[in-house]
Order: C-alpha cells, then structure tokens, then sequence
C-alpha cells in the first residue's frame, strides 16, 4: 500500500460502525424482512429474518403481508419448501462522515449491500463490500474506486 493511500485511508473509520449498520438493516432493507413458515401436520411456524426468532403461527400464505409475532415488523411471508433460488435484495449505499484527522473535510464511503436468502435462511446476514471513497477537503478531492474488495 503506497503512502498516499494509507494516509487517505486514515481518513475514515476501519469498519463499518452501529449508525451505518442501523441505518442499513432499518431503512435500506426495510423491505428485506421475511417470516419463512414451515409446517408439521396443522402447527405452522415461522421464522423471522429480522429479529430472528421462530414462532408459532397460523393462517400465514405463501406471498402475503403479516407483522413477525415477536418483533412486529412488516414482513412478506414466504414458504420455506418454495424455491428461493433468486430470493437476494441488493443495494448500493453512500454513507457520508466526519474526517476522522481534519475538521474541515468529510469522507464518503460506497457500499454494495447484499442480503442473501438462497440458502439457509436462519443464517442470513448483511454483506458489505466497499465500493468507492472519496475525501473533500477545502479546495481539494480525493476519490479510490475499489471494485469488489472487502476492506471492513
């Protein structure tokens, strides 16, 4: 790593902080929420992407609307046995900070956000892959595309 990258890179925070990982899992993702119902015999259970937790059910249809028992949160129903061969939400996001050295600039970080339900549902988590960042300072601009490296 060269030196004008390194000390670029001492502009931002190292990993991706609790606001960022808030904002993305609460307003990025709030249509990334799903109860997956399974069923034995006539008990339905569903588990909750969100807040993950199972919970007993009833009634819940494959495609439909209903609030999770536990954490109330909207999310559309799917039936675990159904194919979720394509079942991934994806965003890109541009989270905008404070330099972490100079209180005058202020840092841009660019993320690809995936959120990945093809294979075990119960172990979904939120994938971030930086994409660019750019630093303004007074006068001045600085800006690294990263392609599909994972600096956090």
């Amino acid at each position: 790593m060269d030196k004008a990258y390194k000390n670029f890179l001492s502009h931002f925070p190292q990993r991706v902080g609790d606001e960022l990982m808030n904002y993305i899992t609460n307003v990025v993702f709030l249509h990334s929420r799903y109860l997956f119902t399974t069923r034995k015999g006539r008990k339905q259970t569903a588990y909750c992407t969100h807040c993950k937790t199972w919970s007993d059910t009833e009634g819940l249809r494959h495609g439909q609307q209903a609030d999770c028992p536990s954490c109330h949160s909207k999310c559309q129903v799917k039936a675990s046995g159904r194919g979720r061969k394509y079942l991934k939400d994806h965003a890109y996001v541009e989270w905008y900070e404070k330099s972490l050295i100079d209180p005058n600039a202020f840092v841009v970080s660019g993320f690809y956000v995936l959120r990945d339900y093809t294979g075990d549902f119960t172990k979904v988590e939120t994938e971030y892959s930086m994409h660019a960042e750019y630093l303004f300072q007074q006068g001045k601009s600085t800006m690294y595309v990263l392609g599909w490296r994972d600096r956090m």
